[in-house]
């Protein structure tokens, strides 16, 4: 996969974002699904 040069002007994601992002692959969730949830109403959980 090659890799565009970001221009300033483009959303650059921080390294916590990407983090995530690759954590949502690794498990195997598509983008629809990572935007759904991220859609969807967010609930704290106490753990």
């Amino acid at each position: 996969m090659k890799r565009e040069k970001l221009q300033p002007e483009k959303q650059v994601l921080d390294h916590e974002w990407l983090r995530l992002i690759n954590k949502a692959k690794n498990i195997g969730l598509t983008k629809d699904e990572v935007r759904e949830f991220l859609r969807s109403k967010q609930v704290n959980y106490k753990l």
